[in-house]
This record gives C-alpha cells, sequence and structure tokens, in this order.
C-alpha cells in the first residue's frame, strides 16, 4: 500500500515557541501526530505534507503549496483564532474545497470570533467529508480549557489530549486502508523494499497507552542511531482477510530484533484470540526466536493488576525493570553488537564461501618473512578447520573484522625480529583490557617457531602454545583443535 499523502494547514503563529520553551503546543501536538503515524519509521504509511517541508527559499512558495494540495489524499487543518483571521488559511480553506479534498478539521482551541473576522466560518458547510476533532472543551466547572495546555507533557487533561490525538490517528488510519494497493512501479514501493536491503531493522510492539510515551522516545533514538524501525500497528498491518498472527509474523520476520516496553494496562483483547495485546506479541516474538528486549515500567505494583496479567509479568526474568535511560543505553549496546555480527556473517559467508560451514574458522597472522612458518600451521590445520592468512601489510580495522569473524586467531612467532615485534603488538592490543576489540568469542594462540636465543614469545592466561620446528608439534595441535570440538587422533596430526 501507497503512502496516505496528508497536506498540513495552520497558522505560523500558533507554532511560536512559548517562553522558556523550545516548541509550541501545536507544534508538539503535530509531532505527536507524526510519531503516531510513523512518519519518520524506515517503512512510513504516511508522509505530511508541511509547508516549511516540502519548501525551499529559492522556491516559487505558492506554486509548490498548491502542488502539494493537488497530490495530496487528505488534508488536516489544525484550526484556532489566529488560523480563522488569517487570508493565507483562508485561501488553503478555500483550495482545498475546490479541489474536492477530504478534510480533517482539528480545533486546537475555542474560537470565538464574530462573522467578520473569522474568514473560515462560511467554508465550513462545504467540505466534501470531514471529521471534527476538538482539542478543547469544558471542565468541570464549565470553563473551556485546552487539552495539553500550555504543552501537552503532564498536563492536567492529558487523558482528553490523548483521546483527541487518538481520534485524528484512527481517522488517517481509515483512510490509508481505503488507498488502492500500489503499482509495481511505484517510487513508495522502491524506497520501502530499499530500506529493508540495509540497516538493524528493529520490530517494536504496539504500546499500550500508558507506555507510549517511552516507546515514542526509544524509537526517536533508535532512528537518529540508523536503526530501521518497524513500529507494528494492528489498525494498519493486519490486512483484509488476515490474521492477527499472520500479520505480525510476517512484520517480525523481516525484522533482526524485537523490543517491547510493558506497563500497567494489557491492552486490548487481539481479535480470534482470548489473550490481550500485550501479551499476544510477546509470546508470538518468544516463539520467533528472535532477541528479545523488555522493559517494564516501575510506576506501579503488580499486585494491584488484573490477576492474569499481573501473573504474566511476574513470569517474566529477562525484563529490565524501572530506569528507563539505562535500559535504553543496554540496548542501543546490545543492537549495536547485534549490527557488527549480521556485518561479521556477512563477510564470513563471502570469504569462505564453498567452505564447511559448519567447521571452525581460523585466521593466520604472520610477518612476510615468516610465511614458511604459517603455512606449516595452515597446512596441519587444513583437514580440519576453514584456514584463512591475514595480509601482510595489516590495518587495525583488518584485525578487527579478523576478531569479529573468526573462531580462533593464530599469531606466527617466527624467526624474524619483524614478525617477533608484530606478533607482541598484535596480542597487546587483542588482550588489552580495555581495548574496543570484542575477544569474548575468540580463541587466541601463538605458533612459536622462534629459536631459543629469541625474546620470550608473548603468553596469557587461556592462550594455547603451538610449538613450530620441522613440523607441527602432534599434542598441541590435537589440543588446539579440542578446543573447538574437533577430535583427531595423533597419527593424524603433522
Amino acid at each position: 500500500m501507497r503512502k496516505l499523502k496528508i497536506f498540513v494547514s495552520y497558522s505560523h503563529a500558533d507554532t511560536e515557541p512559548r517562553p522558556k520553551s523550545d516548541n509550541s503546543r501545536l507544534g508538539l501536538i503535530m509531532e505527536d501526530l507524526k510519531y503516531e503515524l510513523r512518519c519518520n519509521s524506515g517503512r512510513p504509511r504516511f508522509e505530511v505534507l508541511r509547508d516549511i517541508d516540502i519548501t525551499r527559499v529559492s522556491d516559487n512558495f505558492r506554486v509548490e503549496i498548491d502542488k502539494a494540495m493537488v497530490a495530496c489524499d487528505v488534508a488536516i487543518l489544525f484550526i484556532s483564532e489566529e488560523f480563522s483571521r488569517s487570508e493565507e488559511c483562508e485561501a488553503e480553506f478555500a483550495r482545498l474545497i475546490e479541489l474536492g479534498k477530504p478534510l480533517f478539521l482539528v480545533e486546537i482551541e475555542p474560537v470565538s470570533l464574530n462573522e467578520d473576522e473569522d474568514r473560515i466560518r462560511k467554508y465550513r458547510n462545504a467540505v466534501k467529508d470531514i471529521i471534527f476533532v476538538k482539542f478543547w472543551g469544558p471542565d468541570r466547572n464549565k470553563r473551556s480549557v485546552r487539552y495539553g495546555y500550555p504543552l501537552p507533557n503532564d498536563t492536567a487533561t492529558r487523558d482528553e489530549y490523548g483521546a483527541a490525538l487518538e481520534q485524528v490517528v484512527a481517522g488517517l488510519k481509515a483512510r490509508a486502508l481505503m488507498l488502492p494497493p500500489e503499482a509495481p512501479n511505484d517510487q513508495d514501493a522502491r524506497t520501502n523494499d530499499q530500506s529493508d536491503q540495509t540497516g538493524t531493522a528493529v520490530f517494536v510492539a504496539y504500546p499500550a497507552t500508558d507506555v507510549k510515551p517511552e516507546t515514542q522516545r526509544l524509537a526517536t533514538t533508535m532512528e537518529a542511531n540508523k536503526l530501521v524501525v518497524r513500529a507494528f500497528d494492528p489498525e494498519l498491518d493486519v490486512r483484509e482477510g488476515d490474521t492477527f498472527a499472520a500479520a505480525f509474523k510476517r512484520a517480525l520476520a523481516k525484522c533482526d530484533a524485537y523490543v517491547q516496553l510493558l506497563g500497567a494496562s494489557p491492552g486490548k483483547l487481539v481479535p480470534g484470540s482470548d489473550l490481550r495485546l500485550v501479551r499476544a506479541q510477546c509470546d508470538m516474538a518468544r516463539q520467533a526466536g528472535k532477541p528479545i528486549f523488555l522493559w517494564r515500567s516501575a510506576s506501579f505494583d503488580v499486585e494491584d493488576l488484573e490477576s492474569d496479567y499481573g501473573a504474566f509479568l511476574k513470569s517474566i526474568s529477562d525484563c529490565q525493570i524501572g530506569n528507563f535511560v539505562e535500559f535504553e543505553e543496554y540496548l542501543l549496546k546490545k543492537l549495536d553488537d547485534l549490527a557488527a555480527q549480521r556485518r561479521s556473517d556477512e563477510r564470513r559467508a563471502g570469504k569462505f564461501r564453498g567452505r564447511n560451514p559448519a567447521a571452525p574458522f581460523v585466521v593466520i597472522d604472520a610477518a612476510r618473512p615468516d610465511s614458511e612458518l604459517a603455512q606449516k600451521i595452515a597446512d596441519a590445520l587444513a583437514d580440519h578447520v576453514n584456514v584463512d592468512h591475514l595480509d601482510y601489510d595489516l590495518t587495525g580495522q583488518t584485525l578487527a573484522n579478523a576478531v569479529a569473524d573468526n573462531n580462533a586467531l593464530i599469531l606466527a612467532y617466527g624467526k624474524s625480529t619483524e614478525g617477533q615485534k608484530r606478533t607482541q603488538a598484535h596480542f597487546r592490543l587483542i588482550r588489552r583490557p580495555t581495548g574496543e576489540l570484542n575477544v569474548s568469542q575468540l580463541e587466541l594462540a601463538v605458533g612459536n617457531g622462534a629459536p631459543p636465543t629469541a625474546l620470550p614469545f608473548p603468553r596469557g592466561p587461556n592462550v594455547h602454545v603451538i610449538t613450530v620446528t620441522d613440523q607441527v608439534d602432534n599434542a598441541e595441535i590435537s589440543s588446539f583443535l579440542a578446543k573447538h570440538g574437533v577430535v583427531i587422533a595423533q597419527r593424524e596430526a603433522r
């Protein structure tokens, strides 16, 4: 399905930042709307056409705005007193009606203007299609209050604000489902296909209402770190004739990891299931076997929840609870590790194509004068593991890739002074406790072919030594291979 193009008409006066803030109430409403629609995700279903985003200083402003109004599928008009007074806003309203565009009228405040001041009153009954939402209403004393005023963060009307936002979102999602399927050569389709080819993709479970702010922040942070965020949305992803489970599994299959934030709400009942949304998603993610990362808010007592949902939360042993910032940092590190592993797997698949993928991968590092020593070691291992040699002209990145891509690294400590210095330097780099190289899965060995008069070769905990004279020591080769689950008879070792 192609993107739903949404033209936004508003008064710039309503986006002026409030004192001691870098944003306005309307600015935050628009940001929340774009987040709920996942406009900045790796695979967006909506595109917001806002003047400041679609025009440049060199453009003919009015021409570009008119092009956007012609191209849009629906328009949102954020109505305020400033909007109602504006000639520009009146002109956009009239043009959208002329084009026959479906219109969403969103009142962000009560408008108390007389007939002469209110320039848009006469257009209200002329719209083709309308969803009317108010971000204001009466309080208990029957006074008009603006929801989310002065800013939507932690206000007394947060629930009313959320309900109004959800009305707009639901209307736009319903409109998106009415779009025809995308054409095979559709540009949006090509863009989406390309987004599937690169980057680590993270599946973000659809959140219950009480953890939406944290989910929004996390998604924004991940996208800022160049991760592809797939925010699951049952209202858009479950197609006609489809099931929730099928849509969920289809979306998750395209991702490298699964993330879910858990709050006090179990979510809505999933159609065709006796499970609530939160648990249904978590259970299916575990069945898929993807790396899974869970966080739970500490703002509630599990004992106060519905018994079934409380028992479900208690049963989760791999969930971080409480400090969201720490979870965010932990998650980004883990996702970075997954990305590094993915790159390593891709390099390994290309480098060792045609070899036995079940056998360990061993790389040998040697200086050019010690090539004969390196070859002796390689010959002794060749029938049992996948062996490769590092380039003589080695870079730091090549060494880092070798550490990530192989099960073992053998440093050839030969007769040459150059080779001995190289081995000492690389050994210190790899075994340095605060080093950037991730060596937790790497077996390290020294192939010692140096004369007795040479300086001692590097040693350390869990570093295997393979002695090489005219031949490679049979027992030491067998011991080294045993570390990798390869068992050979002594007579096989050369």
